[in-house]
């Protein structure tokens, strides 16, 4: 450990880490830094932390240099726009500024006047036709990974994020697989079993 080598090597390494640079205190910025290194930002879903996180840079961004206690709810509404995820940036907000409140860097928590915005209707996709589902037959063999993904999907109605938590021991002789039974998938974002929408017809991946 005390080896000149290493000792030169790990002091080349210390200085090579760039050093964040300072923010002033009670600026938008140094709450935004303590936000991120709190309990309910680093106990929070990998996912969740990684949008806090983006959500984050871009307001550091916008209102970094800002005082902190100077925030309205007029700038969070105005802001919302800005985001292609107005709702994930307004839960950014929401859990900016509780910290901020809950740590007397800010006096009251602006973003409860905001109301979430409504999320723009999308139509839904188009259904298959019984056309579209033999022509992709027709395309992809039975071998491929692509029609086995399909005819999975398509036998269990089991969403994408689902479908690949099924294992081998799922599969029987005469269904695709058994969901609905004793052994529910868990769905991912609201943590309960996913009921399986399987009725009883030929399944082309079995035979039966």
């Amino acid at each position: 450990m005390d080896h000149p080598d290493f000792l030169r090597a790990y002091a080349e390494a210390k200085w090579a880490v760039p050093k964040r640079a300072p923010v002033a205190a009670g600026s938008f910025a140094a709450l935004l830094r303590a936000a991120l290194k709190s309990d309910h930002y680093l106990q929070s879903e990998p996912a969740t932390r990684a949008m806090f996180r983006r959500h984050c840079d871009s307001l550091l961004e916008a209102f970094g240099k800002l005082p902190a206690r100077g925030l309205r709810s007029r700038h969070i509404r105005a802001n919302l726009p800005t985001s292609t995820l107005p709702g994930h940036r307004l839960r950014t907000w929401r859990f900016l500024c509780s910290f901020g409140v809950a740590t007397a860097l800010l006096d009251r928590n602006e973003a409860l006047d905001v109301v979430m915005p409504k999320a723009k209707k999308k139509g839904g996709h188009p259904a298959w036709t019984q056309a579209d589902i033999t022509a992709f037959r027709a395309r992809w063999p039975m071998v491929s990974a692509t029609r086995a993904a399909f005819e999975l999907l398509r036998f269990t109605g089991a969403r994408i994020s689902d479908a690949v938590l099924i294992d081998p021991g799922m599969v029987g002789a005469t269904a695709c697989c058994h969901i609905a039974g004793s052994r529910p998938v868990a769905r991912r974002m609201c943590r309960g079993p996913a009921p399986c929408r399987m009725t009883p017809r030929t399944c082309p991946m079995t035979g039966a």
